[in-house]
């Protein structure tokens, strides 16, 4: 018997709209993560628009996939890969929350387009 040509699942996090991007370039971080950059068509600068993560990558297998995903993005330290957990927590850290985009996909989005940069404070004499 041959075997089925399975396909890659994967989990969408994305961070700019597809409206304002004109072409996109894709290319792999580490361990299956994939990050698509896209021109924008106003500024002419390349940004992150998203993030792809094989599905596996997550350990879930279970029949309610989004409501999992959703306690995992809040709770990084669920995740069974070490590099995905971390990758998820920066991703938290940069962006803001994790917020689910479409109902019936594994589509998601943050709450920040911006990455939010940290401020060095230092003391008035």
């Amino acid at each position: 018997m041959p075997k089925k040509n399975k396909e890659k699942r994967y989990v969408v996090i994305q961070i700019h709209d597809m409206n304002k991007i004109t072409t996109t370039k894709r290319n792999e971080i580490k361990e299956g993560i994939i990050r698509v950059k896209g021109l924008l068509k106003k500024d002419e600068h390349w940004v992150t628009q998203s993030y792809e993560i094989p599905l596996n990558n997550f350990g879930v297998f279970d029949s309610d996939i989004k409501k999992r995903l959703m306690e995992m993005f809040m709770y990084p330290n669920l995740i069974a890969n070490s590099e995905t957990s971390r990758f998820i927590k920066k991703l938290v850290d940069e962006y803001g929350d994790i917020l689910p985009l479409k109902p019936k996909n594994l589509l998601f989005k943050t709450t920040r387009y911006k990455k939010k940069f940290k401020i060095k404070q230092r003391r008035l004499k």
